[in-house]
């Protein structure tokens, strides 16, 4: 048995503040997330996902180091 998705969890070289995070199932609408925007920059970012049922997710995220420089990628996940 697979088990449940809880997190999604980034690590970065260097302190970035997280500015977007979508977490989007396959054929559906971005899943509603809890992201602390007035966090500090950290080099390691972790945001609760809800209950997911399962599908294919792609996960897109916007950051910004703390020069001021924009970064951004996506990478999927399968919950079963």
């Amino acid at each position: 048995m697979m088990s449940q998705a809880e997190r999604v969890e980034m690590h970065f070289k260097a302190p970035v503040k997280l500015v977007s995070l979508k977490v989007v199932p396959e054929g559906g609408a971005p899943l509603p997330l809890s992201i602390d925007r007035s966090a500090p920059a950290t080099e390691h970012i972790m945001v609760k996902l809800p209950q997911l049922t399962p599908n294919n997710y792609t996960v897109h995220w916007k950051a910004m180091g703390t020069d001021g420089h924009m970064m951004n990628g996506s990478y999927g996940f399968m919950q079963h």
